[in-house]
């Protein structure tokens, strides 16, 4: 018992031991001094700084427009036999993708899945940042 007892008081001074050594004598890497960089040159007075909420839209005419563009993109190359997606996209892949956004995705449900979370938008140095 008395063994048991040393051991433990042994291996408890050897984690405080250890804990005072890392915190007291570890070196630490400081946080470097970024320069207050504007990623807009001339509009620093200009910007608003305030957090707005918005809703997700999907206008009929961008919806449009995409649809078009997924319809009509350049012929895909056929891609190489048992390779999968080892030397890049898969155009089999792709081409079912492409016909899925462009033939099935649910655009207006998806707004309302969106909309149903807050969205906000704010500036941050001359950057429109979105926050979800």
């Amino acid at each position: 018992m008395d063994c048991l007892l040393c051991s433990a008081i042994f291996l408890g001074c050897i984690a405080m031991l250890f804990v005072f050594v890392r915190r007291n004598f570890s070196s630490r890497t400081k946080v470097p001094k970024l320069p207050e960089t504007w990623w807009t040159p001339g509009t620093e007075n200009a910007a608003d700084h305030y957090i707005r909420s918005y809703k997700v839209t999907f206008t009929e005419e961008v919806v449009k427009d995409l649809k078009y563009r997924l319809n009509h993109t350049r012929p895909l190359t056929p891609p190489l036999k048992n390779v999968a997606w080892t030397y890049g996209t898969n155009t089999d892949a792709l081409s079912k993708f492409l016909d899925y956004w462009a033939n099935n995705y649910n655009f207006e449900e998806r707004e309302k899945h969106i909309n149903q979370y807050p969205q906000f938008k704010t500036n941050i140095q001359g950057r429109r940042v979105i926050v979800n």
